[in-house]
């Protein structure tokens, strides 16, 4: 199990907690680098936790991602899951201010949503880099695409 922590530790924050593969058993590319995660979002007045699924790869695509943006704390990293529960918009204004938009959904084909912004500095993306190598760490890619 590992965490990656957007934000504050008591308000304005969203945790993605992942458990493990969602499959443990398969050895393939297509179903064995599914991963279980929980989302904990608090923003506002609102909060909210939703179980699902996530993609190793998604966490590797956001790492990179990101890294363009703590480089240079202007344009945007986007965190994206391949069926949609899960949307996030890092956007840096280049001048130490980050902020997150956020949509999380409970039912990707037709669910709910709940949209969210969470407002940041620079000095929450350090810890947010190194949170996703021990993650793809834990939980690396297993096989190859296309096999």
């Amino acid at each position: 199990m590992c965490t990656i922590h957007f934000g504050g530790e008591q308000a304005e924050f969203l945790t993605l907690t992942v458990h493990g593969r969602s499959s443990p058993d398969a050895s393939d590319y297509w179903d064995g680098n599914w991963l279980s995660c929980t989302a904990v979002v608090s923003a506002g007045a609102f909060h909210g936790t939703l179980d699902s699924l996530l993609r190793n790869e998604d966490l590797a695509r956001f790492l990179h991602r990101l890294e363009g943006l703590t480089e240079g704390l202007s344009g945007e990293a986007v965190f994206d899951t391949l069926d949609g529960w899960l949307d996030l918009r890092l956007i840096g204004d280049g001048r130490g201010h980050v902020e997150v938009r956020g949509q999380l959904v409970d039912a990707p084909a037709c669910g709910n949503s709940l949209e969210f912004r969470l407002c940041l500095d620079q000095t929450y993306l350090p810890p947010l880099v190194s949170q996703l190598p021990a993650a793809l760490d834990l939980f690396p890619v297993i096989g190859q695409q296309g096999t």
